[in-house]
């Protein structure tokens, strides 16, 4: 039986992902486009995955690449996310723990801003 793979404790308490998003995360801040991080070929996977959770990721990471999300805005809240991919809100909190796993947006305070 194939188990499908989200994020969780285990994954975010690998020490080779923990690298991983920190070397990113220092590019980004160093100015770096997505392009030298990586995070454009991991976009490329989400947006041809069978999963709509990384579909729905894909399409949030590459808003935030083109700009129609800027650095520490707040996301917008589940509900009007879920409405507008037309699924659960519980889908959205999947997709913005993957992108924040993956360094595109930062939990504070409960809420998700873009990283």
């Amino acid at each position: 039986m194939d188990m499908q793979v989200t994020p969780d404790i285990k994954t975010l308490s690998d020490p080779e992902f923990l690298a991983e998003r920190a070397r990113v995360r220092d590019a980004l801040d160093d100015g770096a486009s997505p392009d030298t991080t990586g995070a454009d070929a991991l976009i490329r996977a989400w947006k041809v995955s069978s999963k709509r959770t990384e579909q729905i990721a894909a399409d949030l990471a590459r808003k935030i690449g083109a700009g129609q999300l800027h650095r520490w805005d707040e996301m917008p809240g589940q509900a009007v996310l879920a409405a507008e991919y037309d699924v659960a809100e519980r889908t959205i909190t999947t997709v913005k723990s993957l992108l924040a796993v993956h360094g595109f947006l930062t939990l504070e305070n409960g809420r998700y801003y873009v990283a």
